[in-house]
């Protein structure tokens, strides 16, 4: 079954902290989630859906869940393979609202890195004493940083591409800056500058790694059933988080309309 045209992304919210040094993880979670109903005119009692990882404070999303105060949920999600996760909510909300599982799903994130003083990117990191991998991996100094340039280098290998061709997501990532006023690193840079950027780990280089930071959006999508009346994509709001800590609403049917501004 095809969920092409059945759910749509309607509110966005990325949060103003950089560093969240009086905000609990919990409390992230909720301001992003409030940010992201406001967007969309909703309300946490439209909510029937709601998708986190473990990293989020406590069981899953059991605990979120009772936190939030989301007391309609028929669905909840904690799948988790890594910051790539929320993306895959996106996804999965959009399935359990086209098979009926759900009208309205949030997806929530958010982390206080800053805040905690962790060196994501260049400290060796275990997922815990029974992870297979890490037998094979920690006594070589895995980070971040260093598996990145990895990827990078087979990437190199494999398809012949350039550290110019690789500095180029860092001088996009600085123009899309421009418009975020709440962007820690501001400076348009270019592809030279990024390459000539001190280096981290061999093919990893300082202007091409992701900048540290306490971040939190939320993106509401929406999804419309194109079966029900007044649920054409001509009634969808769309938008996107571009940020680490993000909130996305899934809806199934529009209960509001657009607004203007989008």
């Amino acid at each position: 079954m095809s969920i092409n045209g059945k759910a749509y992304i309607v509110g966005a919210f990325e949060h103003p902290t950089r560093k969240a040094d009086d905000k609990s993880v919990a409390q992230l979670h909720a301001e992003v989630a409030s940010g992201a109903l406001q967007d969309a005119g909703l309300s946490k009692d439209d909510i029937d859906g709601y998708f986190c990882t473990g990293a989020a404070p406590g069981l899953g999303p059991l605990n979120m869940a009772d936190y939030l105060g989301l007391t309609k949920l028929r669905h909840l999600d904690s799948t988790d393979v890594g910051g790539s996760s929320y993306i895959l909510h996106v996804g999965h909300a959009a399935e359990q609202i086209a098979l009926g599982r759900c009208n309205v799903a949030l997806i929530t994130l958010a982390g206080r890195p800053r805040a905690e003083a962790m060196a994501t990117g260049t400290a060796p990191r275990s997922w815990g004493v029974n992870v297979p991998d890490d037998p094979f991996e920690i006594p070589y100094g895995r980070t971040v940083a260093n598996v990145y340039a990895m990827c990078a280098m087979r990437h190199m290998h494999e398809f012949g591409t350039t550290s110019e061709q690789l500095a180029w997501i860092k001088v996009a990532a600085s123009h899309h800056a421009q418009y975020n006023p709440n962007a820690m690193l501001k400076k348009v840079v270019t592809v030279e500058e990024v390459v000539k950027s001190p280096m981290v780990s061999e093919l990893s280089i300082s202007g091409s790694s992701c900048s540290e930071r306490n971040l939190l959006s939320a993106p509401v999508p929406g999804f419309f059933n194109p079966r029900q009346p007044g649920s054409s994509p001509a009634n969808r709001s769309t938008s996107a988080s571009r940020l680490w800590i993000a909130a996305w609403l899934l809806e199934a049917t529009p209960t509001h309309a657009p607004r203007s501004s989008r």
